[in-house]
C-alpha cells in the first residue's frame, strides 16, 4: 500500500507555525470585532516559558477573546497541523467547557483560503 501524497497546500499547512497561525487568528478575530488576550511563551535561558501562576496556568489557551456586542466568548488553543494539545491542555479546555466556556482546538487547515469558507472564519464570524 503506497502513502498518500501531500498536496502543495498540505505541505504548506505543515510548515506554518503556531506562532505564526496565532497572528493569522488573531487578525480574524480583530475583522470580526472581537478582543482578546494571547499568552505566549517567552524563551528564557533555562528555554521557553509561559509565565503564569495558578493551578490554570500550565495549559491555559493560547486566545481567550471576547465579544461584547453578542455576549459571545471562546478559548483557543492553536496547535501546528500534526501536533497534538498536552494533557494540562485537554485539561484546562475540558474545566472551561464545563464552565460554559466554548473551548477549540485550531490547526493550520482551518484557515484555508477562502477566508469566508474556512472553519476559523465561519466560528468567529
Amino acid at each position: 500500500m503506497t502513502a498518500a501524497r501531500l498536496t502543495d497546500v498540505e505541505r504548506a499547512e505543515r510548515r506554518l507555525t503556531g506562532e505564526e497561525l496565532q497572528a493569522q487568528i488573531c487578525d480574524v478575530l480583530a475583522l470580526t470585532g472581537w478582543s482578546w488576550l494571547e499568552v505566549g511563551a517567552l524563551r528564557t535561558k533555562y528555554g521557553w516559558r509561559t509565565p503564569t501562576r495558578g493551578p490554570l496556568g500550565e495549559g491555559w489557551p493560547d486566545i481567550f477573546a471576547i465579544r461584547v456586542r453578542d455576549g459571545r466568548r471562546i478559548a483557543i488553543e492553536v496547535k501546528r497541523e500534526l501536533e497534538v494539545p498536552r494533557a494540562s491542555q485537554v485539561a484546562v479546555l475540558a474545566a472551561l467547557d464545563l464552565c460554559g466556556v466554548p473551548t477549540v482546538v485550531l490547526r493550520p487547515s482551518d484557515l484555508r483560503d477562502p477566508l469566508d469558507e474556512s472553519v476559523v472564519y465561519r466560528l468567529l464570524r
